[in-house]
């Protein structure tokens, strides 16, 4: 529902799909820190498999693979919500020269080291209309936050 009101929204008022996301994310504070897409142009990737370090300021992102045609949608939980803070997230299809139904794509989440610490942020695969405690995490990634 949320991503139908966020695509009239933009259609109408001709806002960018970055915009939107940020408008219409469950996890907008009054705190949220306002960037620009060149702001991310330049963030680490997290990998999954490794203690990723990071110093204070740096923005940092996590790439999943997402059918939004499937009822399953990512979701995130960040361990100490003091050291990281999401910016925003945006789902991007794969390229369909012939317009097919059904075409996955890429969710990109973006996050902004504030605060020196650990965190974890844990990756859900959740069906709509499930609660997340009910599913157990599917990826993890573990982030070291430096004074630098």
């Amino acid at each position: 529902m949320n991503t139908l009101i966020a695509l009239l929204f933009t259609a109408i008022m001709g806002f960018s799909s970055f915009t939107t996301s940020v408008l219409f994310n469950r996890k907008v504070e009054s705190s949220m820190v306002i960037v620009s897409p060149s702001d991310l142009s330049d963030c680490l990737f997290l990998d999954s498999d490794e203690i990723n370090r990071v110093e204070i300021g740096q923005f940092i992102g996590i790439d999943v693979k997402e059918n939004q045609t499937t009822p399953y949608r990512w979701e995130y939980a960040l361990s100490n919500e003091a050291v990281l803070e999401w910016v925003h997230d945006e789902y991007r299809s794969d390229w369909n020269p012939r317009g097919k139904v059904g075409v996955g794509g890429k969710h990109t989440y973006f996050f902004h080291a504030v605060n020196a610490g650990e965190c974890k942020i844990d990756l859900y695969n959740v069906r709509i209309g499930e609660d997340r405690d009910t599913v157990l995490p599917s990826i993890t990634y573990e982030v070291v936050v430096t004074a630098g």
